[in-house]
């Protein structure tokens, strides 16, 4: 039986906090529950992998602030992937992976695969994760920006070979793919890029981005990253773009 709705999370980068503000709102509605289907790219992967596990929003928020931090302290410029590695390999416990592979709803992971003579192939890896590793490693690849993320223009995905982000799975929705599960898909960003917001969309407008657009993308690069306050703006927008959905789509329903 298809589920009514499926959430694709957008790229996001260290915007991800918009991300989490999306996942309060539509849980606190009822919307987005352990049945519903969900997959990501890059930051929103990581965001639809919290929502997997059922994580609170405080603890994704606080995992969000200590990458930021250590982007601040020590340059995300290649060394992004370490510290989310880092990140990864505290919070990911097997408890965590129990209760993605147990949850009703699927989760996919959307990242690319190198390999010749294809170039470059979009992949979805979803439940059952074999292992707390497998997962980090998916995340990761969904994660790496080429000769931004390290120095390398791509990483390693134990058992799958070379991985990079799953931005360049579908470039034209910064990522976002269609949930086979689901009778409508509503894909979320955080740019004002995929279209306007509608009952598919979960998005901002350019003028309710309460940040100049270099300044959003250097956020996003964590160049520097949200700091307390920006990580509670960025919430608040993705909470505020969820209660628009909200209200669009109980008025289609009337």
């Amino acid at each position: 039986m298809l589920s009514p709705f499926g959430f694709s999370f957008s790229v996001a980068g260290l915007l991800f906090p918009f991300h989490i503000g999306v996942i309060e709102r539509l849980s606190s509605q009822g919307i987005l529950t352990p049945s519903t289907p969900l997959n990501g790219a890059s930051g929103g992967a990581l965001a639809a992998a919290c929502a997997a596990a059922a994580f609170s929003s405080e603890k994704s928020l606080s995992a969000s602030l200590r990458v930021s931090k250590r982007c601040n302290s020590e340059g995300a410029f290649l060394n992004l992937e370490e510290i989310l590695r880092d990140e990864l390999a505290d919070i990911c416990s097997d408890e965590m992976v129990q209760t993605i592979n147990e949850r009703a709803g699927s989760l996919e992971v959307l990242w690319t695969q190198a390999s010749f003579p294809k170039l470059l192939t979009p992949v979805r890896s979803s439940q059952p994760f074999a292992t707390r590793q497998s997962l980090i490693d998916v995340l990761t690849a969904s994660s790496h920006i080429p000769l931004y993320s390290s120095i390398s223009p791509f990483t390693v995905v134990t058992g799958s070979g070379l991985g990079v982000d799953g931005f360049l799975s579908n470039p034209s929705t910064l990522g976002c793919q269609d949930v086979d599960s689901a009778l409508r898909t509503v894909n979320i960003t955080p740019f004002a890029v995929v279209g306007n917001p509608s009952e598919t969309v979960i998005a901002p407008t350019t003028t309710e981005i309460p940040f100049s657009p270099q300044d959003y993308v250097n956020l996003a690069l964590g160049r520097p990253g949200p700091d307390e306050a920006q990580t509670d703006t960025l919430f608040e927008l993705g909470e505020m773009c969820a209660s628009r959905w909200l209200d669009l789509t109980r008025t289609e329903e009337q």
